[in-house]
């Protein structure tokens, strides 16, 4: 009989402790999120003879690097090696009894500037790709820009916002969304990215379970409508979007500085797929997968009224008694608002 194994080796501050920890280890989960969050691992450790809470202690800002090992898992013979990317440890717990340790650690870059740090900085006519290389730069990350837009701002202004804060926003007003990962800030277009092909159909008796949900609250809108009144001139633009073929009966308002009607459109257009992305959502528990990460699209089958292609916002693995792989979804948006 084959025997599935999945294991962690985890790699720290540039030393491998596998078989330091393998004795303590209870449970490790990693967190992919496909955008708007940082990713992040919990780690949790037995202590029963005192050596984490003493000499071996973690600092905060430690670096980790985890990789998930899998070894016929898929069939005979497989063998896998998933790296979970780098990350800093960001929060240190210990509770008892038992003694045990918690480690959090984030993906955040070790450079405090780029999240905590308030800053006032004004920017005309620059192109979203402009103030996210300039940002990506200070924090000391690496840019991947996967977009077929890339939006000029005719006038924005940072206003006592961090780093991290303002370039989220600006990918956010603009259609576009933002992760860091492994010491790279990458800002991709979700819309484009659901268009790519789904990578696996996964049927409902392949899930362990399952959890599906319809809502009308806040979601579901006909149209967007931007108005904004310059402090300054006084004066008003309003602009709505209606998706194409509908009738605007339910209508998202929005109050935000806009230059100018084509920024309007942009607005409203990315506040109506994120608004409207949120109408149908699935989220399902899965045998460990490592071949499904967060930005990916799959097909859902015989799960009837829930059935179609549906986008991963965030996948977790955790490892502890056994592997499994939890997946948050939306439903892909049919014309993408």
């Amino acid at each position: 009989m084959i025997i599935r194994q999945s294991s962690i080796e985890l790699i720290y501050h540039g030393v491998n402790i596998t078989d330091n920890i393998k004795n303590d280890l209870k449970s490790i989960s990693y967190t992919d999120n496909a955008s708007g969050a940082a990713d992040d691992i919990s780690i949790e450790l037995k202590d029963d003879i005192g050596k984490w809470i003493n000499y071996w202690n973690p600092k905060k800002g430690d670096i980790i690097n985890p990789f998930i090992k899998t070894k016929n898992w898929r069939s005979e013979g497989d063998a896998q090696l998933f790296d979970c990317g780098i990350f800093l440890v960001d929060e240190v717990s210990y509770s008892g009894r038992p003694r045990t340790l918690s480690i959090g650690a984030v993906s955040t870059p070790k450079n405090n500037d780029f999240t905590n740090t308030p800053k006032s900085k004004t920017w005309d006519n620059a192109s979203v790709k402009k103030i996210a290389q300039s940002i990506a730069y200070n924090a000391g990350l690496a840019l991947y820009f996967d977009s077929s837009i890339n939006p000029i701002i005719k006038f924005i202004e940072q206003s006592e916002e961090s780093d991290i804060e303002f370039i989220n926003k600006i990918c956010k007003n603009n259609g576009l969304a933002i992760k860091v990962y492994s010491n790279k800030m990458i800002i991709f277009n979700e819309y484009e990215y659901e268009q790519k092909k789904e990578v696996a159909t996964i049927k409902e008796s392949d899930m362990l379970s399952w959890q599906a949900k319809t809502t009308y609250t806040d979601t579901g809108y006909d149209a967007c409508k931007v108005e904004y009144t310059d402090p300054t001139s006084g004066q008003e633009l309003v602009y709505m979007y209606t998706i194409p073929n509908r009738v605007p009966i339910k209508v998202y308002k929005v109050n935000e500085n806009v230059s100018s009607i084509s920024e309007a459109k942009i607005l409203a257009k990315a506040t109506l797929r994120e608004k409207n992305k949120n109408e149908t959502t699935l989220s399902i528990s899965l045998m460990g997968n490592l071949n499904l990460v967060a930005t990916q699209t799959i097909i859902i089958s015989d799960l009837g009224v829930f059935n179609g292609k549906y986008y991963i916002d965030k996948i977790s693995h955790t490892l502890g008694s056994g592997f499994t792989t939890d997946l948050d979804m939306h439903k892909v948006l049919e014309g993408g608002y």
